[in-house]
């Protein structure tokens, strides 16, 4: 946080973000439980201040939170004894503005292949699609580029561009038309700067994806189940009356 502050020019990174449940009582419970709330989240900051965070919202099963608790809680026990940390969820789809007045999001490591979620960024306000990823867990090349074609999506889906900025993966920008510029080698250090094209809402409006969001996608799982639907009842006229004329 102090070197954050310290830049003469803004910042946006990652940090682990730690707050107190509930302020009457002491940080150490006397169950022997952490009276704290833990969160992954994004820091921007400028003029020397921090301007406003995010925290992730769409967290990953298993190794981000523990769907279970309630259903396996010696499971969930397990895990916690053993060093594992439950990060929270969050619910705010924060739009960060600088002082020149780009307003942007910041969808965290995997959060950049939800369309929904990218959806309500660019609802809110979002001009541009910030993505910082850890990929080093992979290990693989055809990780990053299979998360590298998943994130092209948004950007079409928004008609925003998509800067990613990963660490092992495939950093990048990802323009309107889904095209890949200049994208980083996987797995080697290194560091690049981007001309970003900005498009934003008063020039390019909303897509009907944004406003809709997956509405076309349920329309087409619910005339499939119709059409499912109507051929059971056809062939079950059918044979209705196949049995008919039999008995004739």
């Amino acid at each position: 946080v102090a070197f954050g502050k310290s830049l003469p020019v803004p910042l946006v990174t990652g940090n682990p973000e730690g707050v107190i449940d509930d302020p009457s009582q002491p940080a150490l419970l006397a169950d022997g439980s952490w009276n704290r709330k833990d969160y992954n989240t994004v820091i921007f900051f400028e003029d020397g201040k921090i301007k406003n965070t995010y925290r992730k919202q769409h967290l990953v099963p298993f190794t981000e939170h523990f769907p279970y608790e309630k259903q396996l809680p010696l499971l969930y026990n397990l895990l916690l004894a053993n060093d594992y940390n439950w990060w929270e969820k969050g619910y705010e789809s924060v739009v960060f503005e600088t002082e020149e007045g780009i307003k942007f999001s910041t969808p965290i490591c995997f959060e950049d292949v939800f369309g929904y979620l990218n959806a309500g960024f660019v609802a809110n306000g979002a001009d541009v699609i910030v993505n910082m990823t850890n990929d080093g867990w992979s290990k693989a090349v055809s990780a990053e580029m299979q998360h590298l074609g998943l994130a092209v999506f948004r950007s079409i889906e928004n008609r925003r561009t998509t800067v990613r900025g990963t660490n092992s993966g495939m950093t990048c920008v990802i323009d309107v038309t889904g095209k890949i510029i200049d994208p980083m080698e996987p797995f080697k250090v290194g560091w690049h700067i981007y001309d970003v094209p900005v498009f934003t809402g008063e020039s390019h409006g909303l897509t009907f994806y944004t406003r809709h969001i997956d509405w076309f996608a349920f329309l087409a799982i619910y005339l499939s189940f119709l059409l499912l639907g109507l051929g059971a009842l056809y062939h079950l006229i059918h044979f209705i009356r196949e049995r008919r004329q039999n008995r004739t």
